[in-house]
């Protein structure tokens, strides 16, 4: 590869005569490096769709151009083997990437259960739980398990939760022995909602479970001790799970949560509301322990230690002083890490923080795309499923738009001030510049990661560049600085560490508190449909070509190109919905309960149902429904249908009437059964939503030979009140029948048997 890159060198330099040595391998890096990369990253997103059933064929194909590759270059054809460079790494990329498949190995507890079990099983805890409010979440890795008074080795690691509190004896690395209710992961059915399994299989985990009361788990005193390694992997859970108790102990909600999740990484203990306004301004990337975080830590212990060293002459007349500072700041970057339990975020924006030192320290100046394209490299060679992970992506993204505009931004900062300004002026002149320049940095990042903040949240704020603006000094200059200092007094000193945590939260009160001011703002975010993958390369093919606009010709008309393909695209879905001449009825997969959705010709939607189990942290409208009909892009209902006031049938509901705004509810007139139910009418009244109850008959929704039409009037009071079983709320629901031609959808609501009986016999036709 060297030599090779040698020849390319001379060609190079054949080529550029003029240029430096230097200059030579930052194109001979960027010609030759970077395609490789690229065609690494097209391997492993082509990995998921090609199947490579014989492995004689990939080795035959591997070793056939890796053959091409050694034979040029010893013909000294350097630039023909670098050509043949692109496929190998193409499959290299691909066999890396190959999807991970349930484990086979008998003794893995995946295929010990076929779907739900209840099994004694003991194991390591290898993670600080995450506890929020009465729930306790774990990682543990199995050792044994116990049946019929036998015990036998088993493998895997399973996700458990428990109600209650956890054990505070209890630390990461501990044996455990425990009885759960398992069952194998499982994805909701419904297309456009974040791939749980797949998030969890990247963590080797294919099993959870549920221990039902604290009783079923003890800790094993009778085991022996770790050994040196493990004790040495299990310190940095310790620490987390040491720091995120000392933080339970002397702060409170919501500066708690807060603190557990910019310092710890346990975003669990954020409470709702405090996450919702974060994401209502487009500011919920400044909580996760992101590159931005390390970025600045970096910059901030670079400034501390070139300070320290700039005390003494003796090191200053030895050592090169920014380099070293650069280079020692990695310390307090690998203790962060450490802190935060080396979890994939942390790593990722460790190691493109360490890449980019190491671009600065070494000699050949590297420039920012082979930077950013090896930080890429190396983290896929570690985890290359992170590839399709939203945080990978908006890191990428964002490092990429702000690397775009770090030349117009070294030429602005590097511009001297007014000579006729001195003292004060002089330095407001200074201040502007950064903070302009702040804002531009957020900008380019905002409009680099906004087509992947719609493909993967379906929400978009105008406010994130200010808001990281406000929020970003309190949350990373101040508390988190503070944080990681408080962290380690906690075992020698608590009174200090507690002291330095109190005034770390000062900064996380006044984050919120900026934070729900501007979440107040009028159209603080808004929700878009999932745009296409067309639409999100025309997007950035237009922000690349507005950027190269003066360049040339080319770059003008593709940037009207993909203008013209982001105005089309909408407009011709919208047109399509329009015109289509059939009906489509989908059946959402949301867990314990029902919705379904009819798309009727001339692109009429209604919405039967919406239920799912509650939970405050889960909400089954914003987190299955409406993403389902983002992906449909469909932005309005125009109906939507309550066949009963059920929870298990309304709960995800009240987001639904928010972000769709149905022009009307139909219901089948029960108001009072909850204060939950009468306020999710209430919504529907507020939000302008007409309230109607059915007669039987009667047509709810028609289209091009499509109708929908309630058949059943068990839910009037006149004629449920001679009816036996009437009590039963099931028996009052809606009973709704879709005609298309010659096809027929029957919606039955949670109708009983007798109820149904009752149907049949006052118009058998009507069930037909």
């Amino acid at each position: 590869m060297e030599q090779t890159a040698s020849g390319i060198d001379k060609h190079l330099a054949a080529l550029l005569p003029n240029r430096p040595a230097n200059a030579v391998f930052h194109h001979t890096a960027e010609w030759l490096l970077l395609p490789n990369i690229i065609a690494f990253i097209c391997g492993i997103t082509s990995a998921p769709y090609l199947i490579f059933d014989h492995s004689s064929y990939v080795i035959g194909l591997l070793a056939l151009f890796i053959f091409l590759v050694l034979f040029f270059h010893q013909r000294h054809k350097p630039m023909a083997a670098a050509a043949f460079l692109l496929p190998l790494f193409f499959i290299i990329g691909v066999l890396h990437g190959k999807p991970l498949a349930p484990p086979s190995d008998p003794s893995h507890i995946y295929n010990f259960i076929n779907d739900h079990g209840e099994l004694t099983l003991t194991g390591t805890l290898i993670e600080a739980p995450e506890i929020n409010d009465d729930t306790t979440r774990l990682h543990i890795r199995l050792i044994h398990a116990l049946r019929n008074g036998e015990s036998f080795p088993i493998k895997g690691i399973i996700q458990l939760s428990m109600q209650g509190l956890f054990p505070p004896d209890i630390v990461p690395g501990d044996h455990l022995l425990f009885r759960a209710n398992l069952a194998r992961i499982h994805n909701y059915g419904t297309p456009g909602t974040f791939d749980y399994k797949q998030f969890l299989a990247n963590q080797s985990i294919w099993v959870s479970g549920w221990i039902k009361k604290e009783a079923l788990l003890l800790k094993l005193n009778t085991t022996p001790p770790l050994s040196a390694t493990k004790t040495i992997a299990s310190l940095p859970e310790r620490i987390r799970y040491k720091i995120g108790m000392f933080l339970d102990r002397h702060l409170e909600s919501p500066a708690r949560g807060l603190y557990k999740t910019v310092l710890i990484g346990q975003k669990s203990a954020l409470h709702p509301d405090t996450a919702e306004n974060f994401k209502a301004i487009g500011a919920y990337h400044l909580l996760a322990i992101s590159g931005l975080h390390i970025g600045l830590l970096s910059i901030l212990c670079t400034f501390l230690v070139a300070l320290l060293i700039k005390r003494s002459t003796w090191l200053l007349l030895r050592i090169p002083l920014w380099k070293t500072a650069a280079t020692l700041s990695l310390l307090p970057l690998c203790l962060y890490a450490l802190i935060a339990g080396f979890q994939l975020p942390v790593v990722r924006a460790l190691l493109m923080a360490t890449v980019f030192i190491i671009a600065y320290v070494s000699s050949k100046q590297w420039s920012v795309p082979i930077t950013i394209g090896l930080a890429a490299f190396v983290i896929l060679i570690w985890q290359p499923a992170s590839l399709f992970s939203p945080s990978f992506q908006l890191s990428f993204a964002a490092v990429i738009a702000i690397a775009a505009i770090l030349p117009k931004l070294k030429t602005y900062l590097s511009m001297p001030p007014n000579e006729n300004r001195a003292g004060w002026g002089w330095i407001y002149q200074s201040l502007f510049q950064w903070l302009l320049a702040s804002l531009l940095i957020s900008v380019a990042a905002m409009i680099g990661t906004a087509p992947l903040l719609l493909i993967h949240f379906n929400r978009f704020s105008f406010l994130s560049p200010l808001s990281t603006l406000l929020l970003e000094p309190f949350l990373c200059l101040w508390s988190l600085v503070i944080g990681l200092v408080a962290s380690c007094f906690i075992t020698l000193m608590p009174g200090v560490a507690a002291l330095l945590f109190h005034i770390g939260a000062l900064g996380l009160t006044a984050a919120n508190g900026i934070a729900a001011w501007l979440a107040k703002i009028p159209l603080s975010s808004i929700w878009l449909p999932t745009p296409s993958w067309l639409e999100v390369f025309s997007f950035y093919i237009m922000v690349i070509a507005v950027l190269l606009w003066k360049n040339h010709k080319i770059y003008r008309v593709a940037a009207v190109f993909g203008g013209a393909v982001i105005i089309i695209m909408p407009l011709y879905f919208f047109i399509a919905g329009q015109l289509r001449d059939y009906s489509e009825v989908t059946f959402l997969d949301v867990g314990q309960g029902s919705s379904t959705l009819i798309e009727m010709p001339g692109g009429k939607t209604i919405l039967i149902d919406g239920g799912g189990s509650y939970s405050e942290r889960f909400n089954v409208g914003e987190n299955i429904i409406a993403p389902f009909l983002w992906h449909k892009r469909i932005t309005k209902l125009d109906s939507l249908i309550i066949t009963h006031s059920h929870a298990d049938h309304y709960n995800g509901l009240p987001f639904i009437i928010e972000r769709f705004r149905p022009d009307t509810v139909w219901i089948n007139g029960t108001r009072k059964i909850s204060s939950e139910f009468g306020s999710l009418l209430n919504r529907a009244e507020k939000n302008d939503a007409g309230l109607k109850i059915p007669e039987p008959g009667q047509v709810l929704s028609h289209g091009k030979n499509a109708v929908l039409l309630n058949i059943g009037g068990l839910h009037l009071p006149h004629i449920s009140a001679s009816l036996p079983y009437s009590k039963h709320l099931n028996n009052l629901s809606l009973v709704l029948r879709l005609e298309h031609s010659q096809w027929r959808f029957l919606f039955p609501g949670d109708i009983a048997h007798d109820a149904e009986a009752v149907l049949l016999q006052s118009d058998p036709e009507r069930l037909d």
